[in-house]
């Protein structure tokens, strides 16, 4: 069993186990005190029971979690060895501390609004059950790491990995998930078990992606605010609207790969050597996605030089005398194009968007709405079929597929929306009623599918298929 180990009592070995043991215990009874316990939680194991009857009868967690963590610590001793015991013996006393601590410091009630008692009222409990689900998780990571469990229920989950070979993170959340569902008998509101499952989910399967992404998306953001001058006294707004994004993305980029790399291997997803051996594989992976995007944006550059901008521009407004109800679908077919010349969406909104407002403002509003509305449309499928736009680029970078067979697979099925979409546009020139003309293209679009089905298919009613 490879949670059972035993180091040399006083040894390097002894004190990072039982170092990694008791931070992973605070960490995990910060979650339970501050993330799950004031909002109603359940997030699974005892110490989720136990928080219901705290909120019922007034029990102390710690003291309810004890209890019940004592019989199956005698269990985790019979099934997985004495010294898994003897760490878990720790543990089992640890949390309790670590809890009672925090609840001796911050109270029972750490993040509730002040004034507010009723749960249903407040407006953090989704932020605080994902990140709640992050910090169990991590915590739980740490415990692991030791060779150990928090106690509870970890210690059935971790017997049946022994015996069944299912995943930790698997059978974590089928145990919890069942505890869960006593927060509707307590509290009886049937919210509380989905934010409790939200913990759960995390915790147990999903926070080795999870953490990763929103550690980027902070770090990139937090990097973004440096390069305005926030930390230095300047507004936020201000700060994120003069920011450097190329420079604060990198920043936040190399921090949240530090601390990724730190957090799989507390974790034991990935050891420090592979991850480390995971750069040079990804710079040789966006290679191919750089030299593109410079060819891309070295094309985009020759079409502006020619003028590609003025020559569009110019012929919108020509047609804008003698064609007003087929404008939008113009419009669409202009943006379609437009944008899968230069590679980007934004720039054809920049081209296009203004010269709509100039045809319509204060005489069609309704009209105006249309035709930005297909301005945006052909934009945004123009640019997803375009193999320069640097959002397709990185798809296929991402995917590791080759970039013009991705590229040459997507155009049959944007095509066959476009066509639908410009038809439709076509009719919402005349009739100018959106619910009408969106129950029109939905019709035409399922039209379309069915007909596609009826000439594939083969004689014996099987849809052909190409080898």
């Amino acid at each position: 069993m490879g949670f059972v180990t035993k180091e040399k009592l006083f040894s390097k070995d002894f004190f990072i186990t039982y170092g990694w043991l008791l931070g992973g215990c605070f960490v995990f009874a910060l979650g339970a005190v501050l993330f799950a316990e004031p909002y109603g939680f359940a997030p699974g194991g005892t110490y989720g029971l136990s928080m219901v009857f705290h909120h019922l009868w007034g029990w102390e967690t710690e003291i309810a979690a004890l209890c019940m963590d004592v019989p199956l610590l005698l269990l985790g001793i019979y099934f997985l060895g004495g010294m898994f015991g003897v760490k878990t013996i720790i543990c089992t006393f640890a949390i309790p501390a670590f809890m009672r601590l925090i609840h001796y410091l911050y109270g029972y009630d750490a993040l509730l609004e002040p004034g507010i008692t009723d749960r249903t009222l407040l407006n953090e409990q989704l932020l605080s059950a994902i990140f709640g689900g992050i910090v169990y998780g991590i915590g739980i990571g740490m415990i692991f790491k030791a060779r150990a469990t928090s106690g509870g229920s970890d210690i059935i989950s971790m017997i049946l990995n022994k015996y069944t070979h299912i995943s930790l993170g698997t059978l974590v959340i089928i145990v919890d998930c069942t505890i869960t569902l006593s927060t509707v008998v307590a509290f009886g509101d049937w919210r509380l078990p989905m934010y409790s499952w939200i913990i759960v989910f995390i915790e147990g399967k999903v926070i080795d992606l999870v953490f990763p992404i929103v550690v980027l998306i902070i770090f990139c953001i937090c990097g973004m605010l440096y390069t305005g001058g926030f930390f230095s006294g300047t507004g936020f707004v201000k700060a994120f609207s003069a920011s450097d994004a190329s420079v604060g993305l990198m920043l936040g980029s190399f921090f949240a790969m530090v601390i990724t790399i730190v957090f799989y291997a507390v974790r034991k997803v990935l050891r420090f050597s592979d991850s480390m051996a995971c750069i040079p594989e990804g710079f040789k992976a966006m290679v191919p996605a750089i030299l593109i995007l410079t060819f891309a944006w070295t094309l985009k550059a020759m079409t502006d030089s020619l003028g590609a901008a003025p020559f569009v521009a110019s012929v919108m407004n020509s047609a804008a005398g003698g064609l007003m109800n087929l404008l939008p679908a113009i419009i669409f077919l202009v943006g379609c194009f437009l944008a899968f010349a230069t590679g980007t969406s934004w720039g054809t909104f920049g081209i296009l968007i203004p010269i709509v407002v100039a045809v319509f403002q204060g005489t069609n509003e309704t009209m105006m709405i249309i035709s930005i509305s297909a301005c945006m449309a052909g934009a945004v499928c123009g640019d997803h079929c375009s193999p320069i736009s640097d959002t397709t680029i990185m798809a296929s970078a991402g995917a590791q597929c080759n970039h013009v067979n991705h590229v040459s697979t997507q155009l049959p099925y944007a095509m066959t929306v476009a066509a639908v979409s410009c038809i439709t546009y076509v009719i919402a020139g005349i009739l100018q009623n959106a619910v009408i003309c969106l129950v029109i293209g939905i019709a035409l679009q399922i039209g379309v599918l069915l007909a596609i089905k009826a000439i594939t298919k083969d004689h014996t009613g099987r849809v052909k298929t190409t080898n």
